[in-house]
This record gives C-alpha cells, structure tokens and sequence, in this order.
C-alpha cells in the first residue's frame, strides 16, 4: 500500500498551552519489531538531529505517524490521499477520524460511514481570509484543527491529517499540531516532523503561516505571564 510517487502539487498548496506529552514518534508498518517499541516509548520531545540515529524510512511511504498521546495511546499520522481513500489501510492503522486538507482535488470518502468523522480544514487557503492577520486570528484559524486532533486522541481515537501527497498541506498542519502538542518553535517541529516523515515540506507561504503560529503562541504565553 506504500506510495513511491512524488508528490503532486495543486494550486491551493503553500504557495498554548504547555502540554505534557509524549515526544512525536514513527510508528510505520516497515519497522522491526525489535525497533517499533522502542520507537514508541521515546519521551519527552528529543532533539530533530537524534532521529537521525534511529528512523531510516523512504522519502515518500503512505503515512508515518508522528505524534503518540501520552495517556490513550492513541496515533496521529500524516499521509496521503491513497491512504485517506483505502478502507484496508485505514482498518490496519485503525483510523476513523481523518483531517482533509484538500479542496476540490479530493473527496471524503467515507463522509457518509458513521463510523467516519472528518475535519475539513483547506490549511491552503489560509491567505484568501483575512483570519490571520493578527495573533488572534491565527489562533483561531488553527483551533479547529487543535481541538479535533487532541479531542479525538485524547478519546483514543487515531487521526489520520492528509492532503493529495502527504507533503506540503498535510505536512504544515501535522508540523503545527507538533509545535502545539509538544510545545515546540517552528524551526524544531519542522525538522522533527520531516525525520519522521520525509515527505513533509512546508513551501510557498507554508513557513510563514508557521511563523505566524509562532509569533501567535509566544504573545499567548507572554500574555499569560
């Protein structure tokens, strides 16, 4: 089911509080058996350049996870649209609630499956409103997507966040819930988050909406201080 296409592009791509959380981790079906508890007992959050050491995976696979919730257990992937459409994929990484990052160049497939719950959050559109023109705004804008992913894992439930690729819209969004899940500044989630996905890669006006993330959640603690 692994993908080793390259990543497609469409024209709406890029162009808090402290939590106690485990660290974001790979959790891929590639891995050893003696390599995936290790993996997913890796905590807290451990510097980007130390993945190096144990996380040797292809540039482009399916869907990686990146993010373990440190009390259900429960998985936060990013992946791809092949991923998001195969209901056996689904069924073998046990998703149901799923993150679409795309627009017209994809669908919710099991929008009508009641065992399916889905967050439509078109991440690449972000510049066509004017939600983010200040540091509240850019709160709100991402508060949809923060809610849905720790209100979901948090009732243990997996999340799959995926676009057509799993690279550019995926990729922000999943490297923005690692700055909010584990507190991370946008340069550190960005490399941890491309360790355990290689795929991931924030272009066009992608890093400057994490900027914008950033700049937000530093004035919201200075502010709580």
């Amino acid at each position: 089911v692994h993908s080793a296409r390259q990543p497609e592009r469409s024209a709406d791509e890029g162009g808090g509080p402290n939590h106690s959380v485990r660290m974001p981790l790979a959790h891929h079906h590639c891995h050893s058996p003696t390599l995936l508890p290790l993996l997913l007992r890796l905590a807290p959050c451990v510097p980007a350049s130390a993945l190096d050491l144990v996380l040797p995976r292809p540039r482009y696979s399916a869907y990686n996870a990146i993010w373990k919730h440190p009390e259900s257990g429960a998985i936060l992937y990013c992946g791809n649209a092949d991923t998001a459409k195969t209901k056996k994929v689904l069924d073998a990484i046990g998703v149901r609630r799923i993150v679409f990052c795309q627009t017209s160049d994809g669908a919710c497939h099991f929008e009508r499956d009641p065992q399916f719950k889905y967050l439509k959050y078109p991440i690449g559109m972000w510049r066509q409103s004017d939600s983010c023109e200040d540091d509240a705004g850019t709160l709100a804008f991402f508060k949809p997507l923060f809610d849905f992913v720790e209100g979901e894992t948090s009732a243990g439930n997996n999340v799959l966040i995926h676009c057509l690729a799993g690279a550019h819209r995926a990729g922000t969004a999943s490297t923005a819930c690692l700055m909010h899940l584990c507190d991370l500044g946008r340069v550190e989630a960005t490399k941890i988050a491309k360790k355990l996905r290689p795929a991931i890669d924030p272009i066009g006006s992608f890093p400057q909406l994490l900027e914008k993330l950033e700049a937000a959640r530093e004035a919201a603690r200075a502010g709580a201080s």
